[in-house]
């Protein structure tokens, strides 16, 4: 059961939140079954997922835990305890009440002497005492809390192998590329200075595929975004069209250096044109004949474009069992269309080759377990 349920049905059903509209005699049973069955005598055993959502002790969530006479209690959290100690209260307080004290006591205590030692200026008896502190607190909540480390994954999970592999620029890149050196580089027209992070959104966009600038040209017909649903992962943000075209509108920067160089009969979806899409194409062509499947993460929606683009166009001239099938999950596709595309990719039965991810959408709980190789296609920090 989600947090937001529970707490409704509990502060509902105990009254301390008003229920909307009218009540019925049913109504009114079935609450009360409902909070028998949550709270008293309640579940055998209580497990909190994300636990450091209850650690705001004046929430509503927290009150209505606060109903809870289950003695069993378990709390899953990453939450650190030198962070916002008055939080980590919170959540120890839930799961064997009264262990640290009230608040109060646990602040007088712990948390002043602690944080007193923390500052630059603190002196040495405030450092020492606090060190005291923290080793007292550590030990005591020794028999409540059970850490597990990254030592613990690794130990379940296979070996990873990191490659770096260094791609030449296609001719047509070299050409953006020096014509973008020359006078492409976006300035501020109010002072004059280079924008730098604008140039580097530019940069990017150059050697990641042509396409990319392409499709930010003054004029270029606009792809329109999917629609947004209530169930959509948060969209990408650091596009590379969204970034160029906030240049364009931004500095008055027009890219006026790479429309001589793109011909009037350019197509998109050319492997040639990008010496990263040349690699990324012999690496899936290499998994397909060997039956692994591949992951390939971006930050940049209009690359993953850019990708399907030449896959598309790779597929057009290929006989079935040569072609490679890719399928995508970004910040448009929904929750549970994204649980579908990774249950597809990790079914060996199905046609999938590759999955397309954007690194926001598929941050958060995927699991392409059968992916044998990931190739990270865009690291921000150095294109």
């Amino acid at each position: 059961m989600g947090y937001e349920m529970f707490r409704n049905i509990v502060l509902q059903a105990t009254g301390d939140e008003k229920v909307r509209g009218k009540t019925s005699a049913d109504l009114e049973r079935r609450m009360h079954d409902a909070l028998a069955c949550l709270c008293g005598p309640g579940p055998d055993l209580i497990v909190l997922d994300e636990g450091h959502r209850i650690r705001d002790a004046k929430s509503k969530l927290v009150k209505a835990l606060s109903h809870v006479e289950t003695r069993r209690r378990i709390i899953l959290t990453g939450y650190p305890i030198q962070n916002h100690m008055k939080e980590y209260w919170t959540m120890v307080n839930f799961a064997r009440p009264n262990y640290l004290g009230t608040l109060h006591e646990f602040k007088n205590r712990f948390v002043d002497p602690i944080e007193n030692g923390q500052f630059e200026d603190s002196s040495e008896s405030d450092i020492i005492l606090s060190r005291k502190r923290t080793f007292i607190l550590t030990k005591e909540l020794s028999t409540l809390v059970l850490r597990r480390d990254a030592g613990y994954l690794h130990r379940q999970l296979p070996a990873k192998h990191e490659y770096v592999l260094l791609c030449k620029l296609s001719p047509l890149q070299v050409k953006l590329y020096k014509a973008f050196l020359r006078g492409g580089v976006p300035r501020n027209p109010t002072t004059g200075k280079i924008d730098v992070l604008g140039g580097y959104h530019i940069s990017l966009a150059i050697v990641n595929h042509p396409d990319v600038l392409f499709d930010a040209l003054p004029g270029k017909e606009e792809v329109p975004p999917p629609p947004a649903t209530s169930h959509a992962v948060d969209d990408d943000v650091d596009s590379d069209i969204e970034a160029v075209e906030a240049v364009v509108r931004t500095m008055g920067h027009r890219l006026s250096f790479a429309e001589p160089l793109f011909a009037k009969d350019y197509s998109k979806g050319i492997v040639e044109h990008s010496g990263k899409m040349v690699l990324l194409l012999h690496i899936l062509r290499e998994c397909r004949r060997i039956g692994d499947r591949i992951t390939v993460f971006s930050q940049s929606l209009p690359t993953l474009n850019a990708i399907q683009d030449m896959l598309d166009v790779y597929n057009t001239y290929k006989k079935d069992y040569e072609k490679i099938h890719a399928i995508r999950i970004d910040g448009s596709t929904s929750q549970q269309m994204r649980f579908s595309r990774i249950a597809q990719f990790n079914d060996r039965d199905e046609e999938v080759d590759v999955i397309l991810i954007s690194t926001r959408a598929g941050g958060e709980g995927t699991s392409e377990a059968d992916a044998r190789y990931r190739n990270l296609w865009l690291i921000p920090t150095n294109g």
